[in-house]
């Protein structure tokens, strides 16, 4: 593992070159042991003498030891409100969110660079071969967009690495500190079991206290997006009555 960042279009990788260039990163690993992964907290000190826009800034981790035939599949998010459901994972072809790693791009026109998959703020991979599943997320998001890409090797077969990296456009002066948002690191058998345990840890990191019947709501902007008016709304909240009668839960019923 190892940190990196982007300057004026330029990356840095390793403590030695960005503190060449006025940089010196500052990383500590929290609860070491705990349920649901290692915390990393990062921090980023300008010991230059002028102030530097920082675009980008991150940590570099590789995949876990290289075997033969991996087969390497992340978990999909498909917008379906972060449900994915309850499969057997030995039943891949069924499950719509774990999709092979490989033949992703950034962009269509992205044509330098190798096929890979991006996710936002967390990304999951499990590897049918070996049965190894590996969580990589960040449990804020305070400047820009956190990512998480997955890149694989020139010949496509395994994981090269895996970077979480944070978009800034930041400018921090001479002795100023910029602090990155916390990292969790966690491994297991069971990627649905290292997300239900990372959905704990933000849980218990921004103090939430989920304490009375959850508020269930619509999104319109997938189907509808500015088209949405009086009677779309209308015409939905009597589809979701007829057809779904509300939810065997207890919930608070809000439109």
């Amino acid at each position: 593992m190892k940190a990196f960042i982007s300057i004026e279009g330029k990356r840095l990788e390793g403590a030695r070159s960005m503190v060449q260039a006025g940089i010196q990163p500052l990383m500590k690993a929290v609860n070491k042991r705990s349920k649901g992964g290692r915390r990393y907290e990062m921090s980023i000190k300008n010991i230059g003498t002028k102030k530097l826009l920082i675009e980008q800034a991150g940590l570099v981790f590789l995949p876990p030891a290289k075997k033969k035939n991996r087969q390497w599949r992340v978990f999909i998010d498909r917008g379906e409100c972060g449900w994915c459901g309850v499969k057997e994972l030995d039943a891949l072809e069924l499950n719509t969110h774990l999709r092979p790693v490989m033949g992703q791009r950034v962009s269509e026109d992205a044509e330098d660079t190798l096929p890979f998959h991006r996710s936002s703020l967390q990304s999951v991979i499990w590897d049918m071969k070996s049965r190894q599943s590996l969580l990589i997320g960040f449990l804020r998001q305070r400047h820009g967009e956190n990512m998480v890409d997955i890149v694989p090797d020139e010949n496509r077969k395994d994981i090269l690495k895996i970077e979480a990296l944070q978009t800034f456009e930041v400018e921090i002066a001479p002795n100023e500190v910029l602090h990155l948002d916390p990292i969790i690191i966690s491994k297991g058998k069971d990627p649905y079991v290292l997300l239900e345990q990372f959905g704990d840890l933000a849980q218990q990191y921004h103090g939430r206290v989920f304490n009375e019947p959850p508020i269930v709501g619509m999104m319109t902007w997938y189907g509808y997006r500015t088209a949405i008016d009086e009677d779309i709304i209308l015409e939905n909240t009597r589809l979701i009555k007829d057809i779904f009668d509300g939810y065997p839960q207890e919930t608070n019923k809000i439109m």
